[in-house]
């Protein structure tokens, strides 16, 4: 194989700093997506939800997680069974119709609250 020879100084080239949180994880379900790894996709999900709804509540993050689904359905005025089904993880495998409804009811839970990351809320000023 040929060899490159490189003259002249070293130029760092400035990265984006700001990845909107909703960008990145579109990008990981796209990739969990090709290796059809629905299992992973949903527990990547349900944990997101929980990180982001737990910041949000003040639920630390060494709490039970019956601490923050009473919180979660407090708040949200939602019935703890159903916040706890949403919240924890399942192993058993999706189709992609039944992953594509736990995102979007994971959502809708969120929606329940007014949570906007400071990144998101940079990302929007832009």
């Amino acid at each position: 194989p040929g060899s490159t020879t490189i003259t002249g100084e070293r130029v760092e080239d400035a990265l984006p700093v700001i990845v909107s949180a909703n960008e990145t994880t579109v990008a990981r379900g796209q990739l969990y997506r090709h290796a059809r790894d629905t299992v992973r996709t949903a527990a990547v999900l349900r944990s997101a939800t929980r990180s982001r709804l737990a910041a949000f509540l003040g639920v630390p993050p060494g709490a039970p997680r019956d601490a923050l689904i009473h919180q979660v359905a407090v708040h949200t005025g939602r019935d703890e069974r159903e916040v706890g089904a949403l919240l924890t993880d399942d192993p058993r495998p999706l189709d992609e119709t039944t992953l594509s409804r736990l995102a979007e009811n994971l959502s809708a839970l969120e929606g329940g609250t007014p949570l906007m990351t400071d990144l998101d809320k940079l990302a929007n000023l832009r």
